[in-house]
């Protein structure tokens, strides 16, 4: 009712994390790089290989982050006939942790995507994706933080040969997935020409 949020992770009576007030602020930075191995050519899909670094920019006190570095590595595979799409993405992802949550946290999580697209009329396309990950807390005795999650995304996305956009409904599958129980997104992004 009042536009904010607050939580507190408590474990045997004692807080380990609390973020209890509403915050506008820089939330933690991701840069990323990506190296093409193979191009589509007939049957065979495109792949890729990602790298990714999350710099802790964000006040871990006001929940804008999490005070630790993080990276990852991501293998990703895309292909297409006509109007359809379709590709898969798997990654490990290596978290720097919160300190306090160091006893119920894990520090490595794996995940994977698999999506479709279908094109509607240039440059807009319809799109599904259905993505999952290992959970990234252990031993709290709450599902929502132990169990893996299951995400369906569907939407709508377009652009041009520089700027390109997202919007997305995503939902959670199952009746006690712990997935957020929906969520709507728009993202916008610039993919920079380069000359080579």
């Amino acid at each position: 009712a009042n536009n904010g949020f607050s939580y507190r992770v408590n474990r045997g009576g004692t807080t380990l994390y609390r973020a209890g007030r509403q915050a506008i602020g820089l939330s933690d930075i991701v840069l990323d790089a990506q190296f093409r191995l193979v191009n589509e050519e007939g049957w065979i899909p495109a792949a890729a290989l990602q790298a990714l670094f999350k710099a802790p920019t964000g006040m871990r006190s006001e929940g804008l982050g999490s005070g630790t570095p993080d990276g990852g590595l991501f293998a990703l595979m895309e292909g297409g006939s006509g109007r359809y799409a379709g590709y898969a993405n798997f990654w490990m992802l290596f978290l720097g942790g919160a300190e306090p949550l160091e006893s119920i946290s894990r520090r490595i999580s794996f995940a994977w995507m698999v999506g479709g697209e279908v094109n509607l009329s240039h440059p807009i396309s319809a799109l599904v994706q259905l993505n999952s990950n290992t959970a990234l807390f252990r031993g709290t005795g709450f599902s929502q933080l132990d169990d893996d999650p299951l995400d369906l995304t569907l939407g709508f996305k377009g652009g041009g040969k520089t700027w390109f956009w997202q919007a997305a409904f995503t939902e959670d599958p199952g009746a006690n997935d712990p997935s957020a129980d929906f969520t709507v997104f728009l993202s916008l992004g610039y993919r920079p020409l380069l000359k080579r």
